[in-house]
């Protein structure tokens, strides 16, 4: 799957991942300085992050600087009808959806 850093996102454009300009920088500057305090605080060396932590960390950075919309996934299908039933289960319906977009088909 493409990922495309962009200025505006435009519906009618190719399917893939697109970020507005800026997110993926300032992910790279996140990892670069988590990188850097584990590598110099003998403390940290043993961190690691796991699936929750990681979900946790990417909620808080696109409810900061970055609003709604600064990384929309456009698939060649809805596939949100699919995952109506889970209701309150989003663990599962997420782990589902994962599997679901390993297929090329839906890119």
């Amino acid at each position: 799957m493409r990922v495309h850093d962009v200025r505006e996102y435009l519906p009618e454009g190719p399917n893939g991942i697109f970020v507005l300009g800026g997110f993926v920088n300032e992910l790279i500057m996140c990892f670069s300085a988590l990188y850097d305090l584990i590598h110099a605080v003998p403390a940290t060396a043993e961190f690691r992050f796991t699936a929750d932590g990681f979900e946790r960390f990417l909620q808080e950075i696109t409810a900061g600087d970055f609003g709604e919309g600064n990384c929309v996934l456009k698939l060649s299908k809805d596939i949100r009808s699919q995952f109506a039933f889970y209701g309150d289960d989003h663990a599962k319906a997420a782990e589902d959806a994962a599997e679901l977009l390993k297929d090329p088909s839906c890119h």
